[in-house]
């Protein structure tokens, strides 16, 4: 499962579309305080914008390993800051893509997350 979290409506949709095409699931989330509140209970992957209404991508990223979850996080974002980046590499995020981005580098990176984690139990 894929879980988009972007305030942006045509970019959940695009992504959840290109999700689709290749055949992986994937749930929208137009804020990080949405995202909570479902507390989706399916492994999987967080596509993650870092600048959200409310609380952050980076917050949220906080929050969920604060809590003991282990989603794997890939960030993308708008901004080109090279602080956002290395803060959110070293708070654990799996990759970081600036938009607009590939849409195969962005399958490329979830590929590699996949298979680095396969061997993991239940997030």
């Amino acid at each position: 499962m894929i879980y988009i979290v972007d305030d942006d409506n045509s970019v959940r949709k695009s992504l959840a579309r290109l999700m689709k095409s290749v055949g992986l699931e994937a749930e929208t989330f137009a804020s990080a305080e949405e995202f909570l509140s479902k507390s989706p209970k399916q492994s999987g992957c967080l596509v993650l914008d870092i600048c959200l209404p409310g609380m952050s991508g980076i917050e949220l990223q906080k929050k969920l390993a604060k809590s003991g979850n282990k989603i794997p996080v890939i960030f993308i974002t708008a901004q080109e800051d090279e602080q956002l980046r290395a803060k959110s590499m070293n708070a654990g995020a799996h990759g970081f893509l600036k938009k607009p981005f590939d849409d195969q580098a962005l399958l490329d990176a979830i590929h590699a997350l996949h298979a680095s984690t396969s061997g993991d139990e239940k997030q």
